[in-house]
């Protein structure tokens, strides 16, 4: 469920499932060895050492969830790269922009930063200058939820509609291909709402429909 999406001068940012085995163990060495197969595969040179940054979309209301972040963080602390952990609960959007009027939709997608609880703006930002972040060593930069299919999805696709242009219909069938089955409603309505966002808020030239 390991993805490579994008990559700067020796940096790469990944999307995926946990990385925890067994609800046990923090999978650093599996992990890490999948991510350079697929480095290579792509025509690059796999990096000896780097940096592995980890950033957990998981809550906190499901016992199995808080748990696999607790043996995430701890790994990290262990290892004394605490800086190299996010804690970045997703939760998506109960409400669906078709749902609204045109009008009432565009007041919504304007405000869409003092509403949004996944807080998709700062969070990408922290993304992307991570991975233009030129260091000593190179970056490998995870994105990850539970199984990779629906907040993963729905961060996934803001970030491909952000800095690649897509519009949503292509970012909604990118993620649907990875998940292989409909993403949950509620991961597909916040990316719905971002595309609103992009395009009454930042001006940007994108479609948010379907067809």
């Amino acid at each position: 469920m390991v993805h490579l999406i994008d990559s700067y001068q020796g940096n790469y940012l990944f999307r995926g499932n946990e990385p925890v085995i067994n609800g046990t163990f923090f999978a650093y060495p599996e992990l890490t060895e999948t991510m350079k197969k697929i480095i290579e595969a792509q025509g690059f040179t796999a990096p000896t050492n780097f940096e592995l940054i980890d950033m957990n979309f998981l809550n906190l209301f499901s016992k199995k969830e808080a748990e696999n972040t607790k043996i995430e963080e701890d790994w990290y602390q262990k290892h004394s790269q605490s800086q190299n952990f996010f804690a970045w609960p997703i939760y998506g959007s109960v409400t669906d922009p078709d749902m609204y009027t045109d009008e009432e939709r565009k007041k919504k997608a304007l405000t869409f930063d003092n509403w949004d609880i996944d807080r998709l703006t700062p969070r990408l930002k922290i993304t992307y200058d991570l991975l233009h972040k030129v260091d000593t060593l190179p970056k490998l930069i995870y994105f990850h939820c539970e199984g990779g299919k629906d907040r993963t999805g729905e961060f996934g696709g803001s970030y491909m509609m952000l800095h690649f242009g897509w519009d949503y219909a292509k970012a909604l069938y990118w993620d649907t291909q990875i998940a292989g089955r409909v993403l949950e409603i509620f991961s597909i309505n916040h990316l719905h709402w971002y595309c609103y966002y992009l395009k009454e808020k930042l001006g940007r030239d994108i479609s948010c429909e379907l067809n």
